[in-house]
């Protein structure tokens, strides 16, 4: 059928996560490029596919967490094994755990690369952060309803008519060709991953999580479309107005309003992240937890050629600030300094897990004392 394509590019670009994380600088659009590339190419299944997929699965696993490439990737490789296929199975298991090593370790490695055996203590510290893999986390009441608060992004962000397609599409599940039952249980495993691993993060227009699992909810939506028109032939005119009509509302009323909120929300960081960078000292701490997305603002150059260096407070130990202390100039920066560009000064980030080595108040009461104020 000629119009399923169409359909189900229609169905991503009146997206509007789709279309303003493709905008941004985040890397959610590239992973949720590379999921669909290597899901073409598996689906080739050939050996030039199969080799290209694997190397597409190490790019991808760098972009964000490496579970998130993972996730998607995993029910494939249980189909692969359900087919009794241990060479191909085992050919994915080598090449996709060497390539999340190297990605587990990159700080590590990149820092000796550039550095070599002489690495200087701030460079060092920059290389200090909540990790590629976060701690495993019970949820609790307030976790567990902000993912069901990002949840609901997830579905103001998305085409109206998408999720009523994909839940005609799974059932039932016993009736799910078999190749679409992977992308639905790539979803499940994303959202267990966001409630035990990483429940606080919100970063990403809509549901940032979820975001390299667009593409799987599209092709269910156009596979719940194609069910509908096949069950009920005579609908199928009525069934296109639909879909013609969300994508119209989606173009003409949601997308501009999400337009307006991702300006309001990205010019405040944008100003934020201009006011540090003309701040005068070697190095700036972000006071994160007081900062909405206060993560975002601790961005250097990938050659560290930037001054000053920014880091985030809570991601340093007590002896790591005082030899930034001993050897530079330090400023701490917090809501309030950043409260004539448009943050909150009473915005903090709700369900926020930073690895912290000491507590938050010991942590700033070192760097705004004398040792770090030229006393």
């Amino acid at each position: 059928q000629t119009e399923v394509p169409i359909l189900a590019a229609a169905l991503l670009a009146t997206s509007p996560q789709f279309l303003m994380d493709g905008m941004s600088g985040s890397a959610w659009g590239a992973l949720l490029c590379l999921n669909l590339v290597w899901l073409w190419l598996f689906l080739r299944d050939d050996r030039p596919g199969h080799l290209c997929a694997a190397l597409i699965g190490v790019i991808a696993a760098g972009l964000q967490h490496p579970y998130m490439h993972a996730v998607f990737v995993l029910p494939f490789l249980l189909l692969v094994l359900k087919e009794r296929r241990w060479l191909l199975a085992g050919f994915y298991v080598i090449a996709s755990g060497t390539g999340h090593l190297i990605w587990l370790n990159w700080q590590d490695l990149a820092l000796a690369a550039i550095l070599g055996s002489g690495i200087d203590p701030v460079l060092a510290a920059l290389g200090t952060g909540d990790g590629p893999a976060p701690l495993l986390t019970w949820p609790d009441v307030a976790s567990s309803t902000l993912v069901g608060l990002n949840l609901l992004r997830l579905l103001g962000w998305m085409n109206l008519i998408v999720i009523p397609l994909v839940i005609v599409a799974l059932r039932p599940w016993s009736g799910l060709p078999t190749i679409f039952r992977p992308l639905a249980l790539g979803i499940l495993l994303a959202l267990i991953c966001g409630l035990f691993l990483m429940p606080g993060r919100q970063d990403g227009w809509g549901y940032g999580l979820l975001h390299g699992h667009l593409g799987s909810f599209v092709l269910l939506a156009t596979l719940g479309w194609m069910r509908l028109a096949a069950a009920k032939p005579h609908l199928r005119s009525d069934l296109n107005r639909a879909v013609g009509l969300c994508c119209v509302a989606m173009v003409m009323i949601a997308i501009p309003l999400r337009m307006v909120q991702v300006e309001r929300a990205a010019s405040a960081i944008s100003a934020s992240h201009g006011h540090i960078q003309e701040i005068d000292a070697e190095v700036v701490l972000v006071d994160m937890p007081r900062i909405w997305f206060g993560p975002d603002l601790v961005r250097n150059d990938p050659f560290l050629r930037n001054r000053p260096k920014v880091m985030g407070l809570q991601l340093l130990t007590a002896d790591q600030i005082r030899a930034l202390c001993d050897r530079y100039t330090v400023a701490v920066i917090d809501h309030h300094d950043l409260a004539p560009y448009g943050v909150d000064p009473m915005a903090s980030a709700p369900g926020a897990r930073y690895p912290v080595a000491a507590p938050d108040r010991a942590l700033r009461a070192i760097a705004t004392g004398p040792r770090c104020n030229g006393g």
